[in-house]
């Protein structure tokens, strides 16, 4: 069965714009995201990335929507709620002397991402009866083990 074509609505997100599905659940577009930041020669190894991370290809779909020039095309998009973890791999390292700017927006949103984690897991460990929070998050199968 053929997937129904996608509309896709920009939505801000740090001080950018990302492309996002007017449908529920929202997936996000990633290739227009990456482009967005200045990473569009990491495309590919962003996409290698996704694909050898078990928790992310659950997640990862490709959607048919109308491009501007009037073809279909597949946009690889993640659900809107899987976007924070991608965005948490990136190495920023390799931007500290090639894109400043950028180098400090990842490092940026990854101090968040570390912060986020750290009060959330600190509640928990504050409340122990409320250690159920933490088992309802836990993924219903678990990731395939690498030889």
């Amino acid at each position: 069965m053929t997937e129904a074509i996608a509309n896709f609505e920009s939505v801000p997100f740090h001080e950018r714009y990302i492309q996002v599905t007017t449908d529920e659940p929202h997936y996000v577009a990633l290739k227009p995201l990456f482009e967005g930041m200045g990473m569009e020669k990491e495309w590919s190894g962003i996409q290698k990335q996704i694909n050898a991370d078990e928790v992310l290809m659950e997640g990862m779909k490709k959607i048919p929507h109308l491009a501007k020039d009037g073809k279909m095309r597949e946009m690889v998009c993640l659900p809107m709620d899987m976007l924070n973890g991608l965005l948490f791999k990136i190495n920023a390292h390799p931007y500290k002397t090639k894109n400043p700017e950028l180098y400090a927006v990842i490092c940026e949103y990854q101090r968040k991402c570390y912060k986020v984690l750290k009060d959330y897991f600190a509640l928990v460990w504050e409340k122990p009866e409320d250690v159920t929070i933490v088992k309802m998050h836990w993924r219903k199968k678990p990731c395939k083990k690498t030889a």
